[in-house]
């Protein structure tokens, strides 16, 4: 018998076949439901589970395996899910999204037709219409997230939804404007374009992540080259929207992260 109820994880969307599963609507639903049939991916490395079956209790994966060897719960109601395929919601953790309200629930919604779960704007969210899409429940999107406006040095002809900064007194005024905002991460640039703009030096992206951290923030890094990641690595930085670009990484560069 194949039971995979050692992982307890969220459930968030169904893909089958192309289709999102209805959820299925009661006047008074069942607190459990128990899903039969499907090809089962359950996202942790492991072989996919044919026939599978799964519970759900009260918005939970409680119990997988196969059918018929996955005890249901006294009144649960039975899906059937047979010659479908069911994986885990895709996490897409770097967009660029809209800013007006219903062309970024158009967006949201089309990432859940296409199995993403939840994704992140990083950093050229400018306007208060992202927070409040944030702050809803809409029904079959995806989960949204922003990092607000990103911080830069001076980019001239580029965008300026993000924010330029010449001085360490810019930087964390800006970050605390994202704080107040309840951004879910802050975002930096690190680089020069080719040779176009002026790249945020690391006294200035130094304070940016020190200030983020203390108002509770994580951060993330769009770099380019080896030597940048190093350098917000020993600053602290707790993700990259990049991976390096200009050469191989190198040993030191393992041990940093």
């Amino acid at each position: 018998m194949r039971c995979v109820s050692r992982k307890i994880f969220s459930i968030t969307l169904f893909l089958a076949a192309g289709y999102l599963i209805p959820v299925i609507r009661a006047q008074q639903p069942p607190s459990a439901t128990v899903y039969e049939g499907a090809r089962l991916i359950t996202g942790d490395g492991s072989a996919p589970v044919a026939d599978s079956a799964f519970v759900v209790e009260n918005g939970r994966f409680t119990a997988v395996g196969r059918k018929g060897q996955v005890k249901a719960p006294a009144g649960a109601a039975h899906v059937d899910l047979t010659g479908k395929t069911v994986i885990p919601a895709i996490i897409d953790a770097h967009k660029h999204l809209a800013l007006t309200r219903d062309a970024l629930v158009d967006q949201l919604q089309h990432f859940a037709y296409y199995g993403i779960g939840a994704t992140m704007s990083l950093g050229q969210d400018t306007g208060d219409e992202v927070y409040q899409v944030r702050a809803e429940t809409i029904p079959n999107a995806a989960r949204y997230r922003t990092a607000g406006r990103g911080i830069t040095g001076p980019e001239p002809g580029r965008s300026q939804a993000p924010f330029w900064v010449t001085s360490e007194a810019e930087v964390r005024k800006d970050v605390d404007e994202m704080a107040a905002k309840k951004v879910d991460i802050i975002k930096f640039w690190v680089d020069d374009r080719d040779h176009t703009v002026t790249k945020l030096s690391p006294e200035l992206y130094r304070a940016g992540i020190d200030e983020a951290h203390k108002k509770g923030l994580r951060t993330i890094a769009h770099i380019f080259t080896l030597e940048d990641a190093k350098g917000v690595l020993r600053a602290g930085i707790d993700n990259f929207a990049h991976s390096v670009r200009d050469k191989d990484v190198d040993d030191e560069y393992i041990k940093l992260v």
